[in-house]
């Protein structure tokens, strides 16, 4: 037992504590975007559709963008997670 606290206040921490960790787990097993390395590309797609990256050293669709901070090309890039340290797309 905790001294001095009422059993609430600890209730309430635990059930706070229990969903961040299953927030976190959740955004940590979702996929994030990151597209594979193309350094050709298929006969299918235009070249009109891809644009090469000096960074990433590959092809990417116009709405993929690389993130400096994972090294990656990330479909629909919209920011970098501080806590997970992923790009989020």
């Amino acid at each position: 037992r905790i001294p001095h606290l009422h059993y609430g206040l600890v209730i309430a921490w635990v059930i706070s504590s229990i969903a961040i960790l299953l927030a976190l787990a959740s955004v940590a097993c979702r996929n994030s975007g990151i597209l594979k390395r193309q350094t050709t590309i298929d006969e299918e797609s235009s070249k009109a559709d891809w644009i090469w990256n000096d960074q990433a050293l590959s092809y990417r669709p116009e709405d993929a963008k690389y993130d400096r901070d994972c090294n990656c090309i990330i479909e629909e890039f919209d920011h970098t997670c501080p806590w997970t340290g992923t790009g989020i797309g």
